[in-house]
């Protein structure tokens, strides 16, 4: 009976709702649409607070709001910062030192800096990654960095050149109209080379720059650099081509520097220790016994000048140096030679200089495996003045070429002065020779040198056109190690000072320029600015909290 019952209850609940689902169908359609409007206003009075505005919404406590704020703003920072530095407004804008009172920023650091990286570790592109890494390692003293070594560079040469600009700007020097031109095309020669590396590197030009100069670096930078250093050069030299040089100074100077100043001739043999690779000390102390014995037999039987290369070429075993002396006796007679053109080793011009030397002294010196045998002829003020010539190369190695070829180029030198005296025998004649016939670089303006001083052309050559009787029109052919040259003499300059009194004068004048200068410097102060730790580095962490590098600690 039961189960009677709830049947009917269930069948009863269900025709209810079957019923309640009629009676909505049936609803017009404008109370419907009351009814919806009525539940959203109802909605929307539960979202107003008892002041009928609208009540905030809230899904986080206030303490998660503000830390979800400062770290939105923290982030705001670092990126500020990072674009920043990135872009090197810092760099460009803040002190990293001051000369004298002048700012120097870390752009301006920067640059000179990578100039003495590529100077001192042949580093190009110093601020990629790699090379900075290198920078930041010690550089042998357990203290400094390799970066510190550069910045030291850098910022010596900062408060030398604004110091010296200052003192150029107080005392009104400026460049001639033409000396501006100069440095102007130069400048223009400046960014172009920039632009042929930056290709090379097969790299952006304006990445090229940064990478090399440092972040916010422009060639504008690069340029006021060159341009500081080269004014600051030639305000130098404008001293000293003023300093007024008196004959008492001249004759000091040469008094305390004689050594440099004066020319000596003399006549010299090597006798070189010859051994295997793999010899032990008694074959090695015997080969150079062998030639220190050979040393002292030329000694014995030296007739002075007069048979100084015959005993040369016959006691010289070794194959390749008889050959040279063979095919260059001339070689062996040292003439006009000066203490500081290293023509011959220390131990030979230590020998022919001292003061004790004179005429026909003859010793054996000893250098490692050499030993020389010097037959002093003579020493005197170096008069000599400078030349003009006009040459003919043939060339030739005289060291390395086969005996045919030295035996053709001879005979085509002789064909060529042959030529020459054949006719007219004038300057003109020979020029048009030279740009037919030369093989030397300045063919094309007749083979002339113009205006040479003492040790800068070879010895065959020089010796030839310093001779103090040599006259205009003179002719002649030497041979050296390039090949055989036809020589023609233009003229000694008389007007200009003879050799040793130009480098008296220049050292005078040198002197009293570097005692100038130094006063100036003497005088400079450097401090430090905040911007000190950006220079040299690229990284922004390292920027902020890497190691500082401090100008007072470095004794600036």
């Amino acid at each position: 009976m039961d189960l009677d019952k709830k049947k009917e209850t269930i069948g009863e609940k269900a025709e209810a709702l079957k019923n309640k689902r009629l009676k909505r169908k049936e609803e017009p359609t404008e109370w419907k649409s009351d009814r919806i409007r009525a539940e959203r206003r109802a909605r929307l009075q539960q979202l107003k607070n008892k002041d009928g505005g609208k009540k905030p919404i809230r899904t986080k406590s206030k303490g998660t709001r503000i830390v979800a704020l400062v770290l939105a703003l923290i982030v705001l920072l670092v990126i500020g910062v990072w674009v920043l530095f990135r872009f090197g407004v810092p760099q460009r804008t803040l002190a990293a030192f001051t000369v004298n009172g002048e700012k120097i920023t870390a752009t301006e650091t920067n640059v000179v800096m990578a100039f003495h990286a590529a100077q001192q570790f042949q580093m190009q592109m110093m601020y990629l990654p790699e090379n900075q890494a290198m920078l930041d390692g010690d550089a042998g003293d357990g203290i400094h960095t390799y970066r510190d070594i550069l910045v030291d560079a850098a910022v010596s040469e900062l408060k030398y050149n604004v110091t010296l600009a200052q003192q150029m700007k107080e005392d009104g020097f400026e460049l001639s109209d033409e000396e501006q031109t100069n440095l102007d095309l130069s400048l223009q020669g400046l960014e172009q080379q920039f632009m042929q590396q930056a290709a090379q590197a097969q790299v952006p030009y304006t990445m090229y720059l940064e990478s090399t100069f440092g972040p916010g670096a422009s060639i504008e930078d690069v340029k006021d650099y060159y341009s500081l250093s080269t004014k600051v050069r030639m305000y130098l030299a404008n001293h000293f081509e003023n300093v007024d040089v008196k004959e008492e100074d001249i004759d000091k100077y040469y008094a305390d520097n004689k050594d440099q100043l004066d020319y000596v001739n003399y006549y010299l043999a090597e006798f070189k220790a010859v051994y295997d690779e793999d010899a032990d000390d008694a074959a090695k102390d015997a080969a150079r016994e062998a030639v220190q014995a050979k040393a002292e037999d030329m000694v014995s039987r030296l007739e002075g000048a007069d048979n100084f290369y015959e005993l040369a070429l016959e006691l010289t075993e070794d194959e390749t140096a008889r050959k040279n002396l063979e095919r260059h006796p001339e070689g062996v007679y040292h003439m006009f030679d000066l203490h500081g053109s290293n023509r011959a080793p220390a131990v030979v011009r230590d020998y022919v200089f001292d003061e004790a030397r004179k005429a026909g002294d003859t010793e054996v010196l000893e250098s490692g495996d050499s030993r020389y045998v010097v037959f002093f002829e003579s020493r005197a003020k170096a008069d000599l003045y400078p030349y003009s010539v006009r040459h003919i190369l043939v060339k030739a190695d005289r060291a390395q070429a086969p005996d045919a070829e030295i035996k053709a180029a001879k005979e085509k030198a002789e064909d060529l002065l042959k030529q020459y005296e054949d006719g007219a025998k004038t300057e003109e004649s020979f020029a048009e020779l030279a740009i037919e016939h030369s093989e030397d670089g300045n063919a094309t303006q007749g083979g002339i040198y113009e205006n040479i001083n003492a040790q800068e052309m070879v010895t065959e050559f020089e010796r030839w056109a310093l001779d103090s009787n040599r006259k205009a029109g003179d002719t002649t052919i030497v041979q050296s190690q390039f090949g055989f040259h036809v020589m023609y003499f233009v003229g000694h300059n008389l007007e200009g000072d003879p050799y040793w009194m130009k480098e008296a004068k220049d050292g005078v004048a040198g002197d009293e320029t570097i005692a100038w200068r130094d006063a100036i410097l003497e005088k400079a102060t450097l401090t430090g600015g905040s911007a000190q730790r950006m220079v040299g580095k690229q990284n922004v962490f390292s920027i902020l909290f890497g190691k500082a590098y401090n100008a007072a600690d470095h004794g600036h």
